[in-house]
């Protein structure tokens, strides 16, 4: 047997196409599908005990972040400021771009032809569409739709997240475009990590909002979970020549992070940390030592994702949720990603193969 330090470090692992990163992206949009089902459906949660289930969707966007900071972050490294946002903005926009027209001018009318006593109005799409072009949706839904759904007025619930992802890429950029920072990232990553997640696990939910009057109390309430995350994974990216994880590692601290997401054995704050960190370990690890290579050439994992939402909406309103909690979940996971394959192929890879206009110069 191999001896513990002869196993691949996280770095090597990580770095090459041997990875099964493309495959945690998948499970973590399935996951998405499944906790969203409880809401839109307007199912009850699981109780087994002290055991509650009400769906991962939360941890799974969670340990979105955390992938995206480990990879964002080492691309940053490596590529100049220019090509870096060139990259982010076709991995993100046009997909984007694409997903909330097809909602707001395919779902959005279906959905009031499926749902009695509505109208679709063609101006709140258009300001639908208008008031989203910033990655910031200013409306959730659109006027006299959804009105009889148990999540009513929302036709993509799961896009926020997108803005506070974009502002991490800024983030990122800023730290990687002097040189005197990027050359101490392995100090100031691990500083800025540290007080990020003494602020989330020791601050309310509310601080910033009531503390600062401005838009920006709001967006620091709102993205704080989500940048900690993020700076976990760069974290792991900085230290990742000195990490290596095995299944243990992997099963460990999977079954640790469950059963503590669905208990309440812990105080809140080192409930928070435990579970922050072993959700970390449990994403990358299960990127480095799983053998699969599913997602790794065609990744359905983002058109799951700002598909799902619209999706499971209308399957309500055809009447899904009569059959149940699985069922409404398993028909959108079938029928999204149907969707997402379609946006991979014909709008997400097409805008991937437009990276090369602006050439990514190594640093």
């Amino acid at each position: 047997m191999p001896q513990p330090a002869n196993r691949p470090t996280l770095h090597a692992k990580l770095s090459s196409s041997d990875n099964a990163l493309g495959a945690v992206r998948l499970m973590l949009a399935v996951l998405v599908i499944f906790g969203h089902a409880f809401p839109l459906g307007g199912f009850q949660s699981f109780q087994f005990g002290p055991f509650i289930h009400s769906g991962l969707h939360g941890a799974a966007v969670d340990g979105f972040f955390v992938i995206s900071g480990y990879l964002i972050f080492a691309s940053a490294l490596r590529t100049r400021t220019l090509a870096y946002f060139w990259r982010r903005f076709l991995r993100i926009y046009p997909g984007y771009l694409v997903a909330i027209l097809v909602t707001a001018f395919l779902f959005a009318p279906l959905g009031s032809v499926l749902e009695a006593g509505t109208k679709w109005e063609a101006a709140s799409a258009i300001h639908y569409v208008t008031g989203a072009l910033d990655l910031k949706p200013s409306q959730d839904g659109i006027e006299n739709t959804l009105n009889q759904v148990p999540w009513p007025h929302t036709w993509n619930g799961s896009l926020w997240t997108l803005f506070y992802e974009a502002l991490a890429y800024v983030g990122v950029a800023v730290l990687c475009v002097a040189n005197p920072v990027r050359t101490r990232v392995h100090i100031i990553v691990p500083a800025l990590t540290l007080m990020a997640t003494l602020a989330y696990v020791t601050l309310p939910p509310t601080f910033f909002s009531s503390t600062f009057s401005s838009a920006f109390g709001a967006i620091a309430d709102n993205g704080l979970r989500l940048w900690t995350h993020f700076l976990w994974g760069m974290l792991a990216y900085v230290a990742g020549k000195h990490i290596r994880f095995n299944r243990i590692s992997f099963f460990g601290s999977t079954v640790l992070f469950l059963f503590l997401t669905h208990t309440s054995v812990l105080p809140e704050t080192s409930g928070k940390i435990v579970g922050l960190i072993s959700l970390v370990v449990a994403v990358l690890s299960a990127g480095s030592v799983l053998k699969t290579r599913i997602g790794s050439n065609t990744d359905l994992s983002y058109g799951i994702y700002i598909y799902a939402f619209p999706v499971q909406q209308l399957l309500i309103l055809c009447g899904i949720a009569n059959f149940g909690w699985l069922v409404t979940a398993l028909s959108c996971v079938s029928i999204t990603a149907v969707l997402a394959l379609l946006s991979w192929k014909f709008v997400e890879l097409p805008a991937i193969n437009l990276k090369h206009l602006v050439p990514a110069r190594h640093w």
